[in-house]
């Protein structure tokens, strides 16, 4: 072997090492395509040059030899370390038509939910039901009671104010919806869709709950000159800001049936802030594991925690804060219910552009008659802690 083939054939080792060096790299696997290319045309040329030295002629129509490169073997294992990039063209998983369709994969149609915030707000305030579409309500206003006076022998007795009294009004509202479903599939699918219709629509009416509870509380605070709602602030620094707003600000009146309601925000500043012994504030309540409170003075209050996307953060000069309803929302605030959800589902209405006939839909209608009054702005107290949420 002359050195001229000899240098060849090192060079051709080296491309070689260089080539498995870059294939196990999926990094570089660009690159190991192009020296796979230029070692095939360094062997090519050192075949030539054997059987020239050989005497044998070069072919004037040469046809590809079928080196071991060539085998379906070869190019398959070459395929892999390359990720099956510009190389193999056998079978293959990732394209159907080239064998995609022969592997078995799992195809499951019953219809999965995900994990959802819940939260009723409506169940923390008092529930009405009334056969009225309107009423009216009477209240003894509140005053300052004075005692009685002292009245000496043969004194007049004087004549004491009488008690004013005020009505609270209300008025039903509708609220409804409809959710349109196909015949194929209701009577196809492997799943019970008019059940999760149903569920979906009891899902909606207690979003309107919630809608309606959340507007209210602002709506008891709003200041009818600005039309703006006014907040009380408190620090997230220590428990003296919590602790008055449910002693000084709600007062004695209301706070022996209060309840602190706010939101993931908020529970995580309470679980940060500690009284002054240095203890964590929010405490697990001995008699009922599961609910957590909190402890201003003798009073143990019931701290319950709204999920936050339900009860969104309070947005007080352009900034968001965590928002904090303190009181007793029984005595707050009143739903009075008209008319209970009411579905019914038909395959012959028409509802705007939809005709259930014509399209072969059923169409699942929800009606419901409420509305929420506030009772009384002054059980409770809205506020937000200062900490900016962002």
């Amino acid at each position: 072997m002359n050195k001229e083939l000899i240098e060849l054939s090192d060079a051709i080792h080296a491309q070689s090492e260089l080539v498995d060096k870059l294939s196990s790299n999926l990094e570089t696997v660009d690159e190991a395509d192009e020296a796979f290319a230029k070692l095939q045309k360094m062997q090519k040329q050192y075949n030539l040059k054997k059987q020239k030295d050989a005497g044998v002629q070069e072919p004037r129509n040469p046809q590809p030899m079928n080196t071991p490169e060539d085998s379906v073997e070869v190019k398959f294992a070459n395929a892999a370390r390359r990720g099956f990039k510009n190389e193999y063209t056998g079978l293959q998983e990732s394209s159907n038509e080239d064998g995609g369709y022969l592997v078995p994969r799992e195809i499951d149609v019953r219809i999965r939910k995900y994990r959802e915030a819940e939260f009723n707000l409506g169940q923390l305030v008092t529930n009405k039901t009334t056969r009225f579409s309107s009423g009216e309500y009477t209240y003894q206003k509140k005053s300052k009671v004075q005692g009685f006076v002292k009245v000496p022998e043969n004194g007049k007795i004087p004549v004491e104010a009488a008690p004013k009294y005020e009505r609270k009004s209300y008025k039903i509202d509708k609220y409804a919806g409809i959710i349109p479903a196909t015949a194929e599939e209701i009577n196809d699918s492997a799943s019970n869709v008019t059940s999760l219709l149903i569920e979906r629509l009891g899902k909606m009416s207690r979003a309107t709950s919630n809608n309606m509870v959340l507007t209210a509380f602002a709506d008891g605070k709003k200041d009818t000159s600005t039309d703006t709602v006014k907040y009380e602030v408190v620090s997230s620094k220590n428990c003296d800001g919590l602790t008055k707003l449910v002693n000084i600000t709600l007062g004695s009146a209301y706070n022996a049936k209060a309840k602190i309601i706010t939101n993931d925000y908020g529970k995580q500043i309470l679980c940060e802030m500690k009284d002054a012994n240095g203890r964590p504030l929010l405490q697990p309540d001995p008699t009922q594991p599961t609910r957590q409170i909190i402890a201003a003075g003798a009073l143990l209050i019931e701290v319950v925690t709204v999920p936050k996307e339900i009860m969104p953060n309070v947005n007080d000069n352009a900034k968001n804060y965590a928002p904090l309803v303190v009181g007793d929302l029984e005595a707050a605030f009143t739903i009075f219910d008209r008319q209970q959800m009411t579905i019914t589902a038909s395959n012959s209405a028409v509802a705007g552009d939809l005709n259930a006939f014509e399209n072969d839909l059923t169409l699942f209608k929800a009606t419901e008659r409420e509305c929420i009054c506030v009772t009384d702005p002054d059980a409770y107290v809205y506020a937000h802690f200062d900490t900016e949420i962002k």
